[in-house]
């Protein structure tokens, strides 16, 4: 089977649908794309909800909007059933599949009121195009960790180019702070240090009155920030970065 030949995978899932049941009309969702769960916005921020990791809830089919399964990314969802490698020619009917489901291997992941199959694409996509109520199987549930994305976007606003280990509230950080690369052992170092630089004003006077010039660090310095006390030490380059963001500092600091 030719899996990569869309027209194929189409005319396969039209044939499978005689199969599963002579009876079954088009719907519109037949013709939606099958999304991956990198389709979410912000993917990198959702994180997993502790206490509804793999936890069994119903889940109703019509909400099912995609797969973590790469083969069946982009395809239409009539696609994706013609595409299915271990589908079997039996004589279906919902009801019979709806005893059988179950058997151990389907599971998703929730993001909102979206679910993606996670395991048992083959039963998962069957019971979608049954349009069965719902699946009762293990879902693990992520949540829009809104405050540690909006941190991430404050400081790639402020042009200090955020990177992470892997996105996640524990992971270290590394931003450039007027050229100076400045690390963070986690998320609330990273926000305790973002208070600080939000406190500081600066202008013309404030680079007279600090005597910059004399005190800049080398250009090859770092920082390694492991308690909220060291954040003083970053004071002379978080003004010049200010004044830098502001077009205010003079050339021969920039």
């Amino acid at each position: 089977m030719n899996y990569a030949d869309e027209a194929y995978c189409a005319n396969c899932g039209l044939e499978r649908m005689g199969i599963l049941d002579s009876t079954l009309k088009f719907k519109q969702w037949h013709f939606k794309q099958c999304l991956d769960e990198k389709d979410m916005p912000f993917y990198d921020f959702w994180q997993i909800i502790p206490s509804k990791h793999n936890k069994n809830q119903k889940v109703p089919t019509n909400r099912i909007v995609g797969t973590r399964h790469p083969d069946y990314h982009s395809k239409m969802w009539l696609e994706v059933l013609g595409c299915l490698k271990r589908f079997e020619a039996r004589n279906w009917d919902s009801s019979t599949f709806a005893k059988k489901y179950n058997d151990g291997g389907i599971s998703f992941s929730k993001y909102d009121d979206k679910y993606f199959i996670t395991g048992g694409n083959h039963r998962a996509t069957i019971a979608k195009f049954f349009e069965l109520e719902y699946l009762e199987v293990p879902v693990t549930e992520y949540y829009l960790d809104k405050e540690f994305y909006g941190l991430y976007r404050v400081v790639s606003d402020l042009n200090m180019q955020p990177k992470l280990r892997y996105y996640s509230r524990s992971s270290d950080w590394i931003l450039w702070v007027y050229g100076r690369p400045v690390y963070f052992e986690n998320f609330n170092m990273t926000s305790n240090f973002l208070k600080y630089y939000l406190e500081i004003e600066v202008n013309y006077k404030t680079l007279l009155k600090n005597k910059l010039n004399s005190f800049l660090p080398k250009k090859e310095e770092s920082y390694h920030i492991r308690n909220i006390e060291q954040l003083a030490s970053l004071k002379d380059v978080i003004i010049l970065h200010k004044l830098k963001l502001s077009n205010s500092c003079p050339e021969n600091l920039r």
